[in-house]
């Protein structure tokens, strides 16, 4: 569990609606490079299927 605040999101598509997730700078950084060096290698879809987007909370 971390305890920084949040000032980050990744949006996830969902089946019904998007999901927002929220991130310290820190885990944000660490969400997209797993996504980056460690899923999409070896996967066959686009990175737009599984993140709608990215950034600073607005």
């Amino acid at each position: 569990m971390c305890t920084e605040t949040p000032t980050h999101q990744v949006t996830y598509p969902g089946t019904d609606r998007p999901e927002a997730h929220p991130f310290c700078a820190r885990h944000y950084v660490l969400e997209l490079a797993y996504l980056v060096e460690v899923h999409m290698p070896t996967c066959s879809n686009p990175l737009s299927d599984h993140v709608s987007s990215y950034g600073r909370i607005d």
